[in-house]
């Protein structure tokens, strides 16, 4: 799993692109999860 410590706004922009491009995001409140395109699970902290 990869995994990125970035800043809550670009957290809530990336989810909203997800989720726009028809990804599944699993939002926990400090996190989110998704996976990319080659089926890597990828999990993005809010900081």
């Amino acid at each position: 799993m990869r995994k990125q410590t970035i800043n809550t706004g670009i957290v809530n922009d990336v989810k909203r692109f997800l989720i726009s491009m028809g990804k599944q995001v699993y939002d926990t409140g400090k996190c989110i999860y998704y996976v990319d395109y080659d089926n890597i699970p990828i999990k993005l902290t809010r900081i």
